[in-house]
């Protein structure tokens, strides 16, 4: 299974050129960002046989979603809405469960609150999930973890680039939690 995520800046006029980039790519379930779609609906993406969930409050703003190729379509047993940000989708393979997580932060230049708010959200979602499942965050979580594992050797990888910046560090906190 292979999964990837996009900020995909609107999502009216580019399905198809999301479902080829997913076909090329081999990817199987797309967690899509800053989609810009009204409504909490599903759609079928045809002749292709992908779904896309999605959820979205605001013409022109925010927006996620999440795109599954028609081989996991059916393994879907439950999806959750949290806002415009943050929605998730719970798969049954086999004998795993798996939730994947769309989600979209907010930017640097908007409140304080507003940024709280969002990494409160996305904290209850992932709390939700039994720690006998697995769980996958797709997103665009506007930060920069940098180059530098300092403080946070057992979660980053050390492939970041540049510095690090405070939503980076926000980012890494929550990784620790």
């Amino acid at each position: 299974m292979r999964f990837g995520t996009w900020n995909i800046g609107s999502l009216t006029g580019r399905l198809v050129e999301v479902v080829e980039v997913m076909r090329r790519r081999r990817i199987n379930i797309l967690c899509l960002q800053e989609t810009k779609w009204i409504g909490n609906k599903a759609r079928e993406i045809a002749p292709w046989g992908y779904k896309l969930w999605y959820s979205g409050k605001t013409r022109g703003s925010n927006g996620v979603g999440i795109l599954i190729d028609q081989e996991y379509i059916d393994d879907v047993v439950d999806v959750s809405r949290k806002s415009d940000r943050i929605m998730s989708i719970k798969l049954v393979i086999g004998d795993e469960v798996v939730t994947i997580v769309s989600a979209y932060a907010p930017q640097a230049g908007l409140d304080d609150s507003t940024r709280e708010e969002f990494w409160e959200d996305l904290e209850e979602v992932v709390q939700r999930v039994p720690r006998s499942e697995k769980l996958i965050i797709g997103g665009d979580l506007n930060g920069h973890v940098g180059s530098s594992r300092d403080g946070f050797e057992s979660i980053h990888g050390g492939l970041g680039y540049g510095e690090r910046n405070e939503a980076g560090n926000a980012i890494l906190d929550f990784a620790l939690a």
